[in-house]
C-alpha cells in the first residue's frame, strides 16, 4: 500500500528507501527485528 501511495504521488523511491520501509513494516507487523536487507543482483536483458 505504501509503495502504491508513493508512486501515485510521483515520489521517487530509491532502493535504500524501499529497504528501510520494508524493515520498518516487518518490525511493526511481525514484532521482531531479525529482518535483514540484502542488495540484489541486477539482471541483464539477456537473462530473459
Amino acid at each position: 500500500m505504501w509503495f502504491l501511495q508513493e508512486r501515485n504521488r510521483h515520489a521517487p523511491i530509491s532502493g535504500p528507501m524501499l529497504a528501510m520501509t520494508a524493515k520498518f513494516f516487518y518490525k511493526e507487523i511481525i514484532k521482531k527485528v531479525d529482518f535483514v536487507v540484502m542488495a540484489g543482483e541486477k539482471l541483464s536483458n539477456d537473462a530473459f
